[in-house]
């Protein structure tokens, strides 16, 4: 399956977090917290990363299901995607994408392999608009938070659409199109840890 995915995304610091948090409980009763654990997939050189894709299996309790999240753009701070997605038994080893998504276009064989996670504690609120979502993020010793507006596929004016407590709320914050994906943080903190272990190593050297 596959769709076209519309959505804000902001990084915010824990006491926005927390303000924010408290406001959306209250404009809303359809609200869900959640554990999810994105298993992220690549090549050793990071190829998706690269091409501004990403490739991960999302656990959320027992289930498990695959995504793939390409033909990324921008429209004035509203980020575009094609997203595919299928159910998987367990989590693999590898992937190649054109097994496990059969409609995808692409003449694509190389097999990406596990390279990491990142586990969210996921606040949840649901309105006509879309649904908004408040992450708490763990991956590589680090932590951030992130509010995610994900529109409904029907709203055509989703701001507008939204409760106007709630508008006020977003608007306020930075432009949304300034903040990296989730993905893209991991791969630089990973490049971070890398560069760590390479100075540790050379300090031991000399």
């Amino acid at each position: 399956m596959s769709e076209i995915e519309r959505e804000y995304k902001w990084l915010v610091d824990r006491e926005q977090f927390e303000q924010l948090l408290a406001g959306f409980e209250s404009q809303t009763s359809k609200k869900k917290r959640y554990i999810q654990i994105n298993y992220y997939y690549d090549t050793p050189d990071f190829a998706l990363c690269c091409a501004g894709d990403t490739l991960r299996v999302r656990q959320k309790e027992n289930g498990l299901t695959a995504e793939y999240k390409t033909d990324k753009r921008m429209e004035g701070g509203l980020r575009f995607c094609r997203e595919y997605s299928a159910d998987v038994a367990n989590l693999p080893q590898e992937i190649v994408l054109r097994e496990l998504f059969p409609e995808f276009a692409g003449n694509e064989d190389e097999a990406y392999g596990y390279i990491g996670n990142l586990v969210t504690e996921r606040f949840g609120y649901v309105f006509d608009a879309g649904t908004i979502s408040c992450d708490k993020n763990w991956y590589l010793g680090r932590m951030d938070y992130e509010i995610e507006f994900e529109i409904a596929t029907e709203a055509t004016e989703p701001m507008a659409e939204l409760p106007v407590k709630i508008q006020a709320r977003l608007l306020a914050l930075p432009p949304s199109g300034i903040n990296p994906g989730k993905y893209t943080r991991f791969i630089k903190a990973w490049g971070n840890v890398q560069k760590g272990e390479k100075s540790v190593q050379n300090k031991k050297g000399t």
